[in-house]
């Protein structure tokens, strides 16, 4: 699901990718995964959920993760991404009046570098980070650090259960320890089990 989102916030119109056993072992068992008979037809037919062995795609497209950096967004979408070292494009494209106006709001110019710009923000979760295991990693590089007095931090989980396991598991604590606060869940595609 992580993947899928994230084929959303940098700007397609939707993301799919076949179920696989690790996403199967991940559901079995859970509060809203089918029990025994139900489970195994549920299966055979997630198993069907593929694309067809020889299918011919428009595109294809093949990227090593390694090589690619990280993403910032200089406007007020997911798709005015670009990567953390590269400058502000020029509108192409899109409506010039809405770029311009994301720039202004933001307080950035056409050819701006990302790099050096000053943070007052910082947002973690939602739907694409707000799963446990990210809290889980994002706690272990804040703990016993503090975040700077001039940002505002933010945490959101992907659901109430997330919220609930933060919680229990003392993540919450070492998180506003470091100055971050605590939002509601935001995934409005979350409604039940991680």
């Amino acid at each position: 699901m992580t993947v899928c989102n994230m084929s959303i916030e940098m700007g397609a119109r939707g993301g799919m990718i076949a179920p696989d056993e690790t996403t199967f072992s991940y559901i079995k068992g859970r509060e809203k995964a089918p029990p025994g008979a139900a489970w195994d037809k549920a299966l055979a037919y997630w198993k069907t959920l593929r694309t067809e062995d020889g299918a011919g795609f428009d595109k294809e497209y093949h990227f090593e993760a390694a090589d690619i950096e990280p993403m910032i967004t200089y406007g007020t979408n997911p798709g005015m991404g670009i990567g953390i070292t590269q400058h502000i494009p020029n509108e192409d494209g899109g409506s010039k009046a809405s770029y311009e106006k994301s720039l202004d709001y933001m307080g950035f110019h056409k050819d701006d570098a990302m790099l050096g710009k000053k943070l007052d923000y910082v947002f973690v979760g939602s739907c694409t980070n707000g799963r446990i295991e990210d809290f889980r990693a994002f706690a272990s590089i804040v703990k016993d650090r503090k975040k700077a007095d001039h940002v505002t931090a933010w945490i959101v989980p992907g659901s109430h259960i997330v919220e609930q396991q933060i919680k229990d598991e003392g993540i919450l604590d070492i998180l506003t320890a470091a100055g971050f606060q605590l939002r509601q869940p935001g995934c409005l595609g979350l409604s039940g089990d991680e």
